[in-house]
This record gives C-alpha cells, structure tokens and sequence, in this order.
C-alpha cells in the first residue's frame, strides 16, 4: 500500500526533550570562550537552529569551525550528566503514523551525535525513512536545503510533506521549502512567537499532533 504523506520531524525539542542539554552545553562553550551566557528563559525563546548566531548574539566572534570543536569536547561529559529523554508519546505515535506515512527527520544534530543519542533513546535510524543531519548540508535551517534534500532523496513532492518544528526557524524553512508547518509549542521557542511566525497548524502535544496527523486527506 502505497503511504500518503511524508512527516518530517525536527529531533531536538521535539521527538526528544533536550533542552536543558543544550543550554548547558551551550554554557560551557561560551565560558571557554570568555563569556558569560544568556540566562536560560532568553536563550530558549531567542533559539535557533542556526546555532552559530546564538554565539554571535554574546558578541564570541571565534571561527564557527573552532566553536564546534569546543562543542564536541564538552558533549560527552554533559550528555553524562544532564538527563535527556524521549517526549511523552512520542514513540509510540510515531511507531503509529509509520503504519500510514513516510516518516523522517530534518536535524541540526550531526550523524555522530545521533549515533550515540539513538541507543540511548531506544531508537533506531531504522525507525525512519531518511535522516538529514547537519554534516550533510552546507546552510542551516531556516534555510531549506536540509528540506529539499529530504524530499529528493524519497521522491516526496512538497506538496506531500509537513515539517514539525519547535522554533521560529524551522517554521520558515519548511515555508521556503514549499510544505506544510506544524509548530510544536513543547519545545524551545515560545508559543506566542511560533504562532506570530504563520505555521499551518500549531499544536500542543504528541496527542493533539497525532489527531491533526490523522486528519490529513
């Protein structure tokens, strides 16, 4: 039977509760680098995939290659120490919308550090029908080359295909990719702002994702 849709999910902040993870890996860095971070409740509503501009935003003017150098020093040792963990329902309703959809992820984790994420999480790359990671693409979201990849690769038209995402800047991406956007308020950005950012549908949770998932013709 041939599947009807293809849902694409951002991973972080939306399959899987990362949030205080990246905060405090993020908190690191920028003490390496001499400064002092941006208190939690600003760095989640100003977060965006195009991580190199949380640095910018604190003035750290240091090469984006030597930032993520730093970043994969430090991961190991607060990945240990910091709890991350799958959403609640997350894998069950995404073992459901299999039965029906192409499902894949769009994320601005790189292929290594879902190879440790995915053991952890009682995932498997197998659970998915393509996984864009960071180090596949040349511009981060929000631009759309992680989205236009995707659907190259399953031969989806945009048409056939909604973006989940938790920030303002995932929402823009699958707008300049020509999908549907599906804001997820459980995540990083705030509710106001990802609703101020003109997705197609907003939702709340995993239950009300699956009812409006469902409700696709």
């Amino acid at each position: 039977m041939r599947k009807q849709k293809t849902i694409i999910f951002d991973f972080g902040g939306v399959i899987v509760n990362d949030l205080d993870f990246i905060y405090s890996n993020f908190s690191k860095v920028v003490r390496l680098l001499g400064k002092e971070p941006m208190p939690k409740k600003e760095y989640d509503g100003a977060f965006s995939p195009d991580w190199v501009r949380m640095y910018r935003k604190l003035g750290i003017d240091e090469p984006a290659e030597k930032i993520l150098a730093l970043w994969m020093q430090t991961y190991a040792s607060t990945m240990d120490n910091t709890h991350i963990k799958l959403y609640r329902h997350a894998k069950d309703t995404l073992d459901e919308i299999r039965k029906k959809h192409n499902i894949a992820i769009n994320t601005g984790y790189r292929a290594v550090e879902l190879g440790k994420l995915f053991p952890m999480l009682g995932l498997k790359r197998e659970d998915f029908d393509f996984i864009v990671t960071e180090d596949m693409i040349t511009n981060r979201k929000p631009h759309p080359e992680s989205l236009l990849l995707l659907m190259k690769r399953l031969g989806a038209e945009p048409s056939d295909c909604m973006f989940i995402g938790d920030t303002i800047s995932e929402i823009e991406c699958g707008k300049a990719a020509g999908c549907m956007t599906i804001a997820a308020t459980w995540g990083a950005n705030h509710r106001e702002d990802l609703i101020n950012a003109g997705p197609d549908i907003v939702v709340d949770s995993w239950k009300e994702l699956h009812e409006k998932i469902e409700a696709l013709r």
